[in-house]
Parts: C-alpha cells; structure tokens; sequence
C-alpha cells in the first residue's frame, strides 16, 4: 500500500482561536551507534539507552511546551517530521563493528519507541500528520545511489512499518513519497523537505550555509519548473540547528561523535528544532528542545 496523503485539515484553521499546526522536526538520531565519552574529551556519550532517553524527552518536552506553557492552548492537530538518519546504519566498517547490535533488531525496537511517542501525540492532539524522508546513513549499500534510493534504506522499511501499525487510525496520516524529497502545504505556508546529503561542502570559513544556501536556490529553480516554487526548506543531515524564515536545518540527537570532532566541526549540545504553523503568519515560536536536557542527561563538557 502507498502512504503519500495530505489530509485536508493542514489546509484550513478549525476555529478562530487556533493557535495553528505545531511541528516536530526528529532527524539525525543515528539509532544504537556508540559514542565513548573518553574518545571525545567528555563532550558526549551516546549508545541504546541514551537514545531511547532522549529521543523521549523530546516528544515528551515538545508536548509539555505546547500545551502547559501557553494559556489556554488550541492546535489544529500536530505535524511530525521524521527526516532521515534514523539509524547509524552499515555504511562504514567502524560502524558495523560498534554499533549496539544488528540494524534489523535496531529497526524493531525503534518502531516500538516511535510507535509509543507517535501514540501519545495523537491522544493529545487529536490529529498527526507524519512526513518521511530517508537519510543517507540507513542505506543499503555502502556508496550512495539515485535509482531505488529510497526503497533500497532501512528507514523506507521502518517509515512503512509504523504507516502499518496505524493503518485503521484515520487520525494519523503518513507522507511516505517514492522521492528523496517532498513538498507539502500546512495553511498557507509550502514546505520542502529533504534529508540534506544532497548538499556539498561546508567546511570552510563560512561553514554549512553558503553550500545549502546556494543548493536551496537550485532546487527552488528546479521546483518553479513544475510550479512547485516553496516558502521553507527542512533538512538534516549537518548536525547543526539552524532556524530562519525560509530554512530549517535540524540538529542531532546523538550529539558530537569521534568522526566530528576528528574533523573539527562545531561543537552543539543534542538538539531537535520545533515550531508552531500558524494560518496567517506562517512559522511562529520557533524554539529548540535540548535532547539531553532531562534530570541527570547532561553533564557540562
């Protein structure tokens, strides 16, 4: 069965004092890879456990944000964006030889942590429209490809799982496009959503936003071709939160590893970005939630 509907309540505002649509973005978790604290000076220590901790302190800390924090909160349902590097995946030897187990047993048990917190946003908000895209890690082969690049990626498999389990709740509706890449409209506001390995370089003075800046004026060239110009850009994949008014770039959950640090990108502490789509002012309370910010989760470096 194909997953790629847009249900008809992202359109239009239910009631008057809507405070909107709020999102979720979750890429770059990077699921069972191990970081050791003592081959990163202290800056971060990931592995199974963690992960599960802080993957749900933050759909926990996101939900406690929306509907504790602001007097009287209204949402028309909620939007969750799972963009990519799920797992840590097999594409290098170091990986395979480290991570907490086989990918196949990583994908069962992050269905069911998924499945869980997707659960639980549904009995709060009602309604959940899910967007997926697969990222680069989870692929099957160790060099990246064009044909089959989603099918052939263990989170295709994963995206497809979850779409399964809730496949007899017309509450929750799944995007799950036979692309890399997928536009949608919540209100009035065009949305691009790509993982981000598509985009080259980043390592110089300028860091990540000159190559993603320029990549995301080619893909708005290409999409005004066929009349699918977007108003914001979503990616993973840099590892470094960024948030304007017409690009996203998601942080990670797992936090600085052996291969950045050996690379000297910037240090961020664990962070997923989140905001709320209101009806006419498009993204609003644009805020982070710090992934290890739970009691005990986070030790200074």
């Amino acid at each position: 069965m194909d997953f790629d509907k847009q249900p008809d309540w992202i359109h239009e505002p239910k009631h008057h004092e809507t405070i909107g649509i709020p999102t979720l973005n979750i890429s770059d978790l990077h699921y069972d890879e191990t970081v050791d604290k003592n081959q990163v000076n202290g800056m971060n220590e990931f592995d199974h456990e963690i992960a599960n901790k802080r993957l749900n302190f933050t759909f926990q800390e996101c939900t406690d944000i929306l509907m504790n924090r602001y007097t009287n909160p209204r949402y028309d349902g909620f939007h969750l964006i799972l963009n990519g590097d799920l797992f840590s995946g097999n594409i290098h030897e170091e990986l395979r030889e480290t991570n907490h187990q086989p990918i196949l047993k990583s994908l069962v048990d992050l269905r069911g942590v998924l499945y869980q917190n997707i659960k639980n946003l549904v009995d709060t908000f009602g309604k959940v429209f899910i967007t997926c895209e697969p990222g680069n890690h989870g692929r099957l082969d160790k060099k990246p490809r064009a044909k089959n690049k989603v099918f052939d990626n263990y989170e295709w498999l994963l995206y497809q799982n979850l779409a399964h389990d809730f496949i007899d709740d017309d509450r929750v509706t799944f995007l799950i496009e036979d692309s890399w890449e997928c536009t949608y409209e919540i209100y009035n506001t065009r949305y691009f959503q790509t993982h981000g390995d598509c985009f080259r370089g980043g390592s110089g003075i300028g860091g990540i936003l000159v190559p993603i800046l320029r990549g995301m004026a080619k893909k708005q060239q290409i999409y005004s071709a066929i009349k699918k110009t977007f108003d914001v850009m979503v990616i993973g994949h840099f590892h470094q939160l960024i948030m304007m008014d017409n690009l996203v770039v998601n942080g990670t959950v797992k936090g600085m590893d052996e291969w950045c640090l050996q690379m000297g990108f910037p240090y961020q502490r664990p962070q997923q970005g989140m905001w709320v789509n209101h009806p006419e002012h498009g993204m609003i309370l644009k805020t982070k939630i710090l992934c290890d910010a739970y009691e005990g989760g986070h030790e200074a470096p």
